[in-house]
């Protein structure tokens, strides 16, 4: 019987996707903020067995109450990846607010940058619970965003 996995590694085909569009339009978007949404909700569910119903303050909240009663038992891998929730809430709402018409207009920036440490915390959190096919996944998608993030650059 097969074992369903923690993170669907097909949800890392958004990333894909996104790395293909960003290389033929030439133009980075908050797109893949599904990506997070999907990723989390699954991360915490699956794997920390809390479910999370948001992202506003109240979820970042629980975020912090739940990497302070695991820093001692769980990796450093589970706890950055925790943290990196509670980054990704404020960084959200930047964004949204951003495409309404408020924010500074860096959201979208800093997004870009988060994705890639995202997956980078991914890769390190899967390859020390030895999740191959997550990280396979992940490792795949981080390569195809970082060569969309050079081709914008240029």
């Amino acid at each position: 019987m097969p074992v369903t996995p923690i993170v669907a590694p097909e949800l890392f085909d958004r990333i894909a996707e996104y790395a293909g569009q960003v290389e033929r339009d030439k133009e980075t978007s908050s797109a893949p903020s599904d990506f997070c949404d999907n990723f989390y909700a699954q991360f915490f569910q699956n794997r920390m067995k809390q479910q999370i119903t948001g992202f506003g303050n109240a979820a970042k909240e629980a975020a912090v109450k739940l990497r302070l009663k695991v820093e001692i038992k769980e990796s450093r891998e589970i706890v950055v990846l925790i943290t990196r929730f509670e980054k990704y809430c404020d960084l959200r709402y930047d964004i949204f607010s951003e495409e309404y018409g408020g924010g500074s207009g860096n959201a979208v920036s800093e997004f870009q940058d988060y994705l890639d440490t995202l997956l980078e915390s991914v890769i390190a959190w899967t390859g020390l619970e030895k999740l191959t096919d997550i990280e396979g996944a992940a490792v795949k998608a981080r390569s195809a965003l970082q060569h969309a993030m050079q081709s914008v650059k240029k």
